[in-house]
């Protein structure tokens, strides 16, 4: 019988990752989860908020587009609770490095502009950016002694 038991490595709930930002500091960078259905917290922060407006959408009668602006704000707040879990070089205004802290990250992404933000918020959405990297097949070809001419 064939195994594929080796394809659970490349499973990336549970994993994080650093994220360099010198668009904030040269020395920012953000420890970051996926921002996608393997992190079970926030999958339902967006459920429940998706969920929310479409009550409110119900009672008022009418269908609104989803809108980009919508999303973007709703990661605003979801990003400080369930996919930032650290950072290193974050100042205030006065060039101060600031602690990590839920509330500290919620304030952050309040104020970071969104081209800036867009830029986190897809790089949390991809799955792959979360695996372990696969070293390169094609620098190992002809390295082995069973298939190595010189020999």
């Amino acid at each position: 019988m064939v195994s594929f038991d080796h394809l659970k490595t490349r499973e990336v709930a549970g994993k994080s990752l650093w994220l360099a930002v010198p668009q904030v500091t040269d020395s920012a960078r953000l420890k970051l989860r996926p921002a996608a259905d393997v992190n079970v917290g926030y999958r339902n922060g967006l459920l429940k908020m998706a969920a929310s407006r479409l009550r409110r959408t119900a009672a008022r009668g009418n269908m609104a587009s989803f809108d980009v602006e919508q999303s973007r704000e709703d990661d605003r707040v979801l990003y400080p609770e369930y996919v930032i879990e650290d950072w290193e070089g974050i100042e205030d205004a006065e060039g101060n490095l600031v602690p990590f802290s839920r509330e500290n990250a919620a304030e952050f992404f309040a104020k970071l502009p969104d081209w800036i933000f867009d830029r986190i918020r897809v790089y949390a959405m991809v799955p792959e950016n979360f695996l372990d990297r696969l070293p390169d097949v094609k620098g190992l070809v002809g390295n082995s002694s069973r298939g190595s001419s010189g020999s």
